[in-house]
Order: C-alpha cells, then structure tokens, then sequence
C-alpha cells in the first residue's frame, strides 16, 4: 500500500458554539392614573351697557351648586332693584312735572288776579275822579256866579276880578290831548336828560306826562286864580319840577322858573300839593316836570 498517496481526511469544521444572551428584563413601570377634576360651569355677573346679564364662564374650581344658585339670585335682586329704581324715577319725575306745571300755573294766576286788582283799582280811581270832578264844577259854577255878583269902585277892578282865572282846561284841550303832547314837553323840558332815564321811566314819562299837565291845569282851575294877582294883573308861566313815588308820595317839589310873582308862585306849590294825589302812580321814583299857565281872560 502506496502511503505517499495517502491523503489525509479533511479536518472537520467545528461550529461556533452561539452563547444565547441573557434576555433584558425591563421594568414595567405602572402609570398613575390621573383623576380629571370635573370643570364646573358657572354664571358670571357681568355688567354691560347698565343692564345685568348671564355669560357662561368656565373656571377651574370647586364653587358648589349652591354657589350658582346664591349667585343667580342676587342677580335677579339686583335687576328687581334696578327696575324698581328706574320706575321710582319715572314717577318722580312725573310728580317733579306735576309741581313745576302746578307752580306755573299759580304765578299765572297771581300775575291775572294782580292785572284785575289793578284795573278794578284805576276804574274806581277814574269813577272817583269823575265824582270829584262833577263836584268841582258845580262849586266852580257856584264861586263864579258869587264872583259876577261882587261890584267894585271902577270898571277895570270889575273885569279883573270877575273875569280873571287859571287858563281854561277847554283851552288847554286841543294842545294836550293829541298824541305827541307828552313827547313835545319832554323835549321843551327834559332835553337830553331824559336820554339818561331807565326805560320804565322813559315809558312813564310818554304815557302819562301829559295826563299828569291835565290835571294840574284842571285843579289850577277849580282853585281859582289868587285875587291878589287879579288886582295886579299878574300872569305867566312857571315851570315845576318833583319826584313822584310808586306808593304816590312826593318829594323835592320846587319851581325850577318863577314867574316873579309870589303868590302865583306859592299858588302853584299849593296846588300840586292838592293835585298830586290823582296822578297815575309810576312802577318807579321818577322825575317830573310840566308847565303852569297863569292868564287872564
């Protein structure tokens, strides 16, 4: 047997032993379960154009149902009261209206019950002027018929003293009694004083400046012109002047032109001091001037 031919067998191929690894056991991590607090809904007060309203909010917290009850509660109070507010006002104002139309109608009714009292008062002031006029002339007829009787030495002291008087209130008449008398003697005599009067004087002054001449004229002529005069034949124009008062008075009467002639002078204080009480009464002190004609027939 040839044993250099002889060939070995192969060596065997051995495995690699496969260690098996160790297995990793890993933890098991139990989870919390998290409790969800329940989220209660609740009505929030809110406050929007001055009227109370519900909204709907959600907060996380722990308000109970009795909490929302109390809550909605005082809501509804809170809007009673409003209501309530709001209709107390509207009944104030009601009666505050009420009152306001109630004291208008009061001053209406004093200013209309003043206006009669006034008129009823300057109606029976004319009827007593007429009375006293009526009883003037009479007594004026009666001195000049004991006047015509009366007889003196000579012809001239007979015309004088029966024919002598105060200008004629007939005469006076035609020059007073038209429209622009009183606005013609504030011009003769005021001139540009009267500018600086209030506009109650001004309006006093154009009403009754005139009326006011009329009757001092008319008592000139019931008094009598003085005899004393009669016999000197004295005659002229004084200008007076006086405060005349609301409540009728008189004050600072003087004569701002003398005759020169005594007792036509005092003739004339004496009687505006009689006449005064007729004239109509001013809503303030003013001023008044006028003229007082003396002339023999």
């Amino acid at each position: 047997m040839d044993l250099t031919k002889f060939q070995s067998p192969p060596k065997p191929i051995v495995k690699p032993i496969i260690v098996p690894k160790k297995p990793i056991i890993k933890k098991v991590v139990k989870k919390r379960k998290i409790k969800k607090e329940k989220v209660i809904k609740r009505k929030k007060i809110v406050q929007k154009k001055k009227i109370l309203v519900a909204k709907e909010v959600t907060e996380d917290n722990n308000t109970t149902k009795n909490s929302i009850k109390s809550a909605q509660e005082k809501m509804k109070k809170k809007i009673a009261k409003l209501k309530e507010r709001k209709r107390k006002n509207r009944i104030k104002k009601a009666k505050e209206a009420k009152r306001v139309k109630k004291i208008k109608e009061l001053k209406r009714e004093k200013k209309l019950e003043a206006t009669r009292k006034r008129l009823a008062e300057l109606k029976k002031r004319e009827d007593k002027l007429k009375k006293r006029e009526l009883k003037y002339q009479r007594e004026r007829a009666r001195i000049k018929h004991q006047r015509v009787s009366k007889t003196y030495n000579s012809a001239l002291a007979n015309t004088l003293m029966n024919g002598g008087q105060a200008k004629s209130y007939k005469n006076m008449n035609t020059r007073t009694l038209n429209a622009n008398s009183s606005s013609r003697l504030i011009n003769q005599l005021y001139g540009k004083e009267f500018n600086s009067y209030s506009s109650q004087e001004k309006q006093f002054l154009k009403r009754n400046l005139s009326l006011i001449h009329r009757l001092t004229q008319r008592a000139l002529s019931r008094n009598g012109y003085p005899e004393s005069a009669i016999r000197m034949g004295e005659e002229g124009v004084n200008i007076v002047s006086f405060y005349l008062h609301p409540n009728g008075n008189i004050t600072q009467l003087k004569l701002d032109k003398s005759m020169g002639h005594s007792s036509l002078d005092n003739n004339t204080l004496r009687v505006i001091r009689i006449a005064y009480s007729n004239y109509p009464l001013p809503s303030v002190k003013t001023k008044i001037k006028f003229y007082v004609n003396y002339t023999i027939n």
